[in-house]
């Protein structure tokens, strides 16, 4: 039988393996939302650290705005104090605070202290304890923050900072996996609209050593240009060659090879 720390990192094992789905259904298309993810992993951490409340905050990567601050079971007073504070200033203090870990077992010892807001306001609500780690993208620069609240005081042990460590850099693979996957998307919509206004056929495609033709894009010009739709040419290019007529057939595909070279 596994002992209690065992018990607890299997289950952080398995609940990492259930956010990499998420993560990789959100990139997908699956329905799955962004906070869908970090809600699981705020859900993970309460569940892995005994009486611990999470939030998590990110930022947008290309203008650094906060666009998501997740806390499920967290008071919304306090959620909407963490949202005005970041506002308040642009976000410049919070964001500075984001970029080294925070461990203040006792909070009416420090949360007073007007040099880190979040304490004073973890303080305010009620709070006896807090701890956060950077979530970094990456570069290694902080994207936003994974925090732990307490309603008691509470030093953290060493597994319990290993989970969140874990939890920091699973939120930070998360944030920039979903990010990468909408720049793509973005990218992807640009290039088609691009695409759809060129004369002629924009494509791109792989020829493999033995001579194995594929076709991974190709715009609806060649519709007009082959009279083949172009759903059936990335299916199958054969009916891209099909569609020429016999003499023509019988040296292109050696043509279109030597061009490819």
């Amino acid at each position: 039988m596994t002992d209690p720390v065992q018990r607890r990192l299997l289950a952080l094992l398995e609940g990492q393996t259930e956010v990499l789905g998420l993560i990789s259904a959100r990139a997908g298309d699956a329905g799955i939302t962004f906070d869908d993810v970090l809600s699981r992993i705020a859900a993970l951490a309460e569940s892995s650290i005994e009486s611990a409340l999470c939030a998590i905050e990110i930022l947008d990567p290309e203008n650094q705005e906060l666009v998501r601050v997740i806390g499920p079971t967290l008071p919304a007073a306090y959620m909407d104090a963490v949202v005005k504070g970041y506002e308040g200033d642009g976000g410049g203090a919070l964001r500075n605070e984001w970029g080294t870990p925070v461990r203040a077992p006792t909070l009416a010892e420090g949360g007073k202290d007007a040099s880190n807001r979040r304490l004073a306001q973890a303080l305010s609500h009620g709070f006896q304890a807090y701890c956060s780690l950077p979530v970094r993208g990456r570069s290694g620069s902080p994207i936003g923050a994974l925090a732990l609240h307490f309603r008691e005081p509470h030093a953290c042990d060493p597994v319990t900072e290993r989970i969140v460590a874990d939890l920091a850099r699973l939120v930070g693979f998360a944030a920039e996996q979903i990010y990468w996957a909408k720049a793509m998307r973005s990218a992807d919509l640009r290039f088609a609209a691009l695409a759809q206004n060129i004369p002629g056929v924009v494509y791109q495609r792989t020829v493999k050593p033995d001579g194995q033709i594929r076709y991974t894009y190709i715009s609806d010009g060649a519709k007009d240009l082959f009279g083949v739709a172009p759903e059936e040419i990335l299916t199958d290019p054969n009916a891209l060659f099909d569609c020429h007529g016999a003499q023509y057939r019988e040296t292109f595909r050696d043509r279109l090879l030597t061009a490819s070279r």
